[in-house]
């Protein structure tokens, strides 16, 4: 694998879109603790706040049981999510603005 293909693949892994999608499989939605407000406007269905709740129970994974346990969670949910990708973007909307950089270095690798 190329440096390229590795630092495209490791960028897909932990992407708001791809964390997002590991909190719903895992169901932390239901867990999380929303304003009145921000469950009326659909919170737990938010990108940005399910990928903030993966990543802080990965964080306290970690804290609790140390590096190894949270490899050993982690490395099937990778797996399964380089076998089965997020479907790409498809229009300029969903583009990620956060990291126009990365983006821009993944379409260009893309192309050589």
């Amino acid at each position: 694998m190329t440096e390229g293909e590795m630092t495209q693949k490791r960028s897909s892994l932990v992407d708001n879109q791809q964390l997002a999608k590991f909190a719903i499989d895992l169901n932390l939605g239901q867990f999380i603790l929303l304003s009145k407000g921000e469950e009326a406007q659909g919170g737990r269905k938010n990108n940005s706040l399910l990928s903030d709740a993966f990543e802080a129970v990965i964080g306290a994974y970690y804290i609790d049981s140390g590096i190894e346990a949270v490899r050993n969670f982690i490395e099937p949910i990778f797996a399964n999510a380089l076998e089965n990708p997020v479907d790409s973007i498809q229009n300029i909307e969903d583009i990620n603005t956060d990291n126009p950089i990365g983006f821009l270095q993944e379409r260009v690798q893309e192309k050589f």
